[in-house]
């Protein structure tokens, strides 16, 4: 399994937010996930098929785990078969409640459950976001008319 191990890298609010404004003018989604999480593990598999079917010149993928041990987070992208061309950020303990202050900045529902998922505009500014389990299609549809509503 070792041969799908994706590139897992400590993560921060600070970089969150350079990572989203950097990623205009491409689409983007935002996923906050745990390894233990039912509805995390069953969303899982149709986020990384999304991943794959979404051309990269046009939309850009952020998976944040909260899990604290990097062990068990590859075990779990392992057993999924995770991209390595995909980075997997593992959000510290210790950045919680600043990315709960950063999330209320941005208008965010997220307020630390999981899983959460927001799609983001060419522009850099949150379009639609949900809270639980959300099907494939609805996230697909959401980029689609994030990508239309940017079209000059």
């Amino acid at each position: 399994r070792a041969a799908y191990l994706p590139q897992v890298q400590e993560w921060s609010v600070e970089k969150l937010g350079v990572e989203i404004a950097g990623s205009a003018p491409k689409t983007a989604v935002l996923v906050f996930y745990t390894t233990w999480c039912p509805h995390c593990k069953a969303m899982f598999p149709d986020l990384l098929e999304l991943y794959k079917e979404s051309d990269s010149a046009k939309v850009a993928f952020y998976f944040v785990v909260f899990d604290r041990e990097p062990e068990i987070i590859a075990n779990f992208l392992a057993h999924h078969e995770a991209p390595k061309e995909v980075t997997f950020w593992r959000m510290p303990e210790a950045e919680n409640e600043t990315l709960k202050r950063w999330a209320e900045a941005q208008k965010l529902a997220f307020k630390g459950g999981v899983p959460y998922v927001a799609v983001y505009g060419r522009d850099g500014k949150m379009f639609q976001d949900f809270y639980g389990r959300v099907k494939k299609g609805t996230i697909q549809e959401a980029l689609k008319l994030a990508q239309a509503r940017d079209v000059p």
